[in-house]
């Protein structure tokens, strides 16, 4: 039933069941959250286990279940709640809404076949969709919350060496670089209405080179820790989506980067080599992708985050335009797509994190 620990290992597709067996092996920092479930759902109270994007959630759930001795439900759009009849896990209990009108009928049949259930009840929801639902429906109410932890420097440490047990850590090539550096941040302003405005931040991959210096090793898994912000299966994919297949890897800190970043080198690569032979202007205007998305292609991107999966006429009752959106998101990196799906990128979750957070989309 794991949606975080599915079979499927290329290219932006979740990781599998071998992450999650290295998790358990390196400390188990999932073991207080499954408790903390069981403990609540077998008190009586139905539990919600939330939890980021492939950060675990579903092996969480998986453990519960395995205590409870429960069945096990996995909800897809469109689905109705099932009826509980003895003890029940539920995962992707996000999919019981949509933000169109009329999408909160099957969030709404949960919480009331809840109330009116005495066996355990243990339910797990994306973090996205879940503060969106605790300001739009109060849904905490309903719940006993247990978060799934993000995990430490440490853990990462002994999951890189796992993953690549034959890597070498090297500091980046000496460079002079500057600790501050300016991006355009997309702000509403008085007066003005929305603008991007320069805004000075550090550059963290300048602080990397530094700390590589004195340590290749440590900086590697900083600069990994910090961008998947503690989930291990983002870190998993941006791993990955680095060494790729090389079996003696050599890693320095700036070349972690998601699928987001890779996309904007390679148009500034591209931008650079066109004013080399002076034929810039010719293609894409110099500088056409520098402020981003839009708050449209932000809000399309949200609803993808806060889903994971999401079938494309979902997104087209909830958006207008939302296949020239996704073409501009897939073409940046934030998600894939085919007719019928679209799928958040594991590596790519930092990006529409910043993204959607950046533009104030709930």
């Amino acid at each position: 039933m794991d949606a975080d620990a599915g079979t499927a290992t290329g290219p932006g597709r979740p990781p599998g069941d071998d992450l999650w067996d290295a998790l358990e092996a390196a400390g188990d920092p999932l073991q207080p959250a499954v408790d903390e479930a069981a403990e609540c759902a077998t008190a009586g109270a139905p539990v919600a286990v939330v939890g980021a994007p492939f950060g675990g959630r579903d092996r969480v759930l998986e453990r519960v279940a395995d205590r409870l001795d429960a069945s096990r439900e996995r909800l897809t759009p469109g689905d109705r709640p099932p009826a509980f009849d003895g003890p029940t896990v539920v995962a992707d209990a996000h999919h019981s809404y949509r933000r169109t009108v009329g999408g909160f009928e099957a969030l709404d049949t949960l919480v009331e076949r809840l109330s009116r259930t005495d066996a355990p009840v243990v339910t797990g929801w994306n973090q996205h969709a879940w503060s969106y639902l605790l300001h739009a429906r109060d849904v905490d109410e309903a719940f006993d919350a247990v978060a799934v932890p993000a995990v430490d420097r440490d853990v990462l440490g002994a999951l890189v060496r796992r993953w690549s047990p034959s890597v070498t850590f090297r500091a980046p090539l000496e460079e002079a670089r500057d600790l501050l550096r300016v991006e355009r941040r997309h702000y509403s302003l008085p007066l003005f209405g929305e603008r991007d405005v320069p805004v000075p931040v550090i550059d963290t991959d300048a602080l990397d080179h530094r700390d590589a210096e004195e340590d290749p090793e440590a900086a590697v898994i900083r600069r990994l820790t910090t961008l998947a912000d503690g989930n291990p299966g983002v870190a998993w994919a941006l791993w990955h989506d680095c060494v790729g297949s090389q079996r003696h890897p050599e890693v320095d800190p700036t070349a972690l980067r998601t699928p987001v970043e890779r996309v904007g080198e390679r148009a500034r690569e591209r931008e650079r080599t066109q004013r080399e032979r002076g034929t810039a202007g010719a293609g894409t205007p110099t500088g056409a992708d520098d402020a981003g998305p839009d708050r449209r292609a932000a809000f399309c991107c949200r609803l993808v985050l806060a889903s994971e999966w999401v079938p494309r006429p979902t997104l087209a009752e909830s958006i207008d335009g939302a296949d020239r959106l996704l073409t501009g998101l897939e073409r940046r990196g934030y998600v894939t797509a085919t007719d019928d799906t679209v799928r958040l990128r594991p590596a790519a979750v930092p990006d529409a994190v910043e993204l959607t957070d950046g533009r104030r989309i709930p």
